[in-house]
């Protein structure tokens, strides 16, 4: 939901090889995924987001893809982020991550789709 976060996190993802589309909300989210649906692997879902919050955005990915969601939340006792990772959610990372925190994650998630370069924090 914030614009340096989104930046930031969006040139670790480029910087382990992968094109990165984003979107500043909710709403926004749907819509960039409902064009850009087949090249999308894995989505980064902040929990706190304006106009759709993360858990509605969640629930209406879920309505149209399996992809692959890693949750992320400055709110590391986040309940609703507990019960989308009981349900369907595919990772959890806790608000401020580190570059390797990061790398990690989408490693674990993409496994081999993608050989990513290993990064420092």
């Amino acid at each position: 939901d914030e614009p340096l976060v989104r930046s930031v996190t969006s040139r670790i993802l480029e910087r382990m090889g992968l094109q990165v589309v984003s979107a500043c909300n909710g709403a926004e989210a749907l819509d960039v995924f409902d064009r850009r649906s087949s090249d999308i692997a894995i989505v980064l879902l902040d929990m706190s987001m304006p106009v759709m919050s993360g858990p509605e955005c969640f629930r209406r990915l879920r309505e149209r893809s399996r992809v692959p969601i890693l949750l992320v939340s400055g709110f590391a006792q986040d309940r609703q982020a507990q019960e989308l990772l009981t349900s369907s959610a595919t990772g959890f990372l806790d608000k401020p991550f580190t570059a390797a925190e990061l790398n990690e994650q989408v490693e674990r998630i993409l496994g081999g789709l993608l050989t990513p370069t290993r990064l420092s924090s």
